[in-house]
C-alpha cells in the first residue's frame, strides 16, 4: 500500500471536517459539531451514518461461491426447476448432456416438472450455469426463478442480533426474512455465471451498518468458513426536489456529495486507527476489519 506524508493526512482531515462543517450549517441539518462528536468518540462508523439515514434500511452485498452450503438456501418459486430456466426451451435451455442425465436420473417425471430438491447441489449448479447461457448479465442480475426458503440453519461462533431476537454460538434456525428482507439472489459477475458459479446475496435490514456488516460476516463464515467480499449500501431520504425534471438545488447536491465524502473520511479513521495507512478506499481490498 501506498502511504502519504504526515502533512498530506492532515490537510484531507481538516478540508473534510471545513466542508462538512459547512455543509451541515448551511442546509440546516443540525450541529456540525455534534455529528464529528459522535464519529471521533465512538470510533464507528455506524452511529453517524444511522443518525443521517434516519432509520431506513441499509444493505451489505455479500459475494459467494455457489457451494453446496448456499445453495441451501433456496428453491424455485414453484418448486421445480421449470422457473430457473426462463423462457426457453427446457432441452434448449439444459442442453442434450444435462437433459439426458436429469431425466434418466428422474424417469417418473417431465423435465419440467422434476422438483428442485430432488437434485443434487452439483445437478442444481449445472441446471443455474447452463441455463445463464441464455441470460444477458446487462440486462438483469436477478437470477430466474430462484428464492429463499422460509429459513436458514447456521452454526454461529459468537452471539448474533438477527431482527428482535438474539442467537447464542451453536446450531441455530434463522428465518431469511430477517436477514435478507424481500431481496432477490443475483450472479455474482458476467464471469461466474457458466462456470464457477458464484451468487451474490443481499444482508437487508433497518439494523445499523454496523450491526448489518456483522450479520453479513457471519453469514459468510457460517456458509463458507471465511468473510471477505462485501461492500455496503446505506441508504437515506433523497433531498427535496426543486423541478419536475428532478434537478437537485445547489445546496442540496453538495450535501449529498458531502454526506459520502463525510462517511468515506469516517472509514478512512477507522483504518488509521487500525494500522492501516492512510489510502484511497478504491484502492482498498478484502481488510479484515
Amino acid at each position: 500500500m501506498r502511504s502519504f506524508p504526515k502533512w498530506f493526512v492532515t490537510f484531507q482531515i481538516a478540508a473534510q471536517l471545513a466542508i462538512t462543517a459547512f455543509a451541515s450549517l448551511a442546509s440546516g441539518a443540525g450541529s456540525a459539531d455534534r455529528r464529528c462528536e459522535a464519529l471521533f468518540t465512538e470510533h464507528r462508523i455506524s452511529r453517524p451514518t444511522k443518525e443521517i439515514t434516519a432509520g431506513e434500511e441499509s444493505t451489505v452485498e455479500v459475494e459467494i461461491g455457489a457451494s453446496d452450503k448456499v445453495l441451501k438456501l433456496f428453491t424455485t418459486i414453484n418448486g421445480t426447476i421449470a422457473p430457473v430456466l426462463g423462457f426457453m426451451p427446457a432441452r434448449q435451455a439444459l442442453g442434450h448432456e444435462l437433459t439426458n442425465e436429469i431425466q434418466d436420473a428422474y424417469p417418473d417425471r417431465s423435465l419440467t416438472e422434476t422438483e428442485w430438491d430432488l437434485l443434487s447441489p452439483t445437478e442444481q449448479r449445472k441446471v443455474l450455469m447452463n441455463s445463464a447461457r441464455w441470460h444477458d448479465f446487462n440486462t438483469s442480475r436477478t437470477v430466474p426463478g430462484l428464492k429463499f426458503r422460509d429459513s436458514v440453519t447456521l452454526e454461529l461462533r459468537h452471539p448474533l442480533t438477527v431482527g428482535p431476537r438474539l442467537y447464542f454460538p451453536g446450531r441455530v434456525t434463522i428465518p431469511t426474512r430477517d436477514i435478507f428482507g424481500t431481496t432477490t439472489i443475483e450472479y455474482m459477475s458476467a464471469s461466474r455465471m457458466t462456470s464457477d458459479l458464484g451468487l451474490e446475496l443481499h444482508v437487508r435490514t433497518a439494523a445499523t451498518a454496523k450491526d448489518n456488516f456483522l450479520l453479513a460476516r457471519a453469514l459468510q463464515r457460517a456458509l463458507s468458513g471465511r468473510a471477505d467480499n462485501v461492500h455496503a449500501h446505506i441508504t437515506g431520504p433523497y433531498p427535496r426536489l426543486v423541478s419536475e425534471g428532478q434537478v437537485l438545488s445547489r445546496v442540496d447536491a453538495f450535501r449529498m456529495t458531502t454526506f459520502f465524502g463525510f462517511a468515506r473520511m469516517a472509514f478512512d479513521f477507522l483504518m488509521i486507527e487500525r494500522g492501516f495507512p492512510f489510502v484511497s478506499l478504491v484502492v482498498v481490498h478484502n481488510l479484515n476489519l
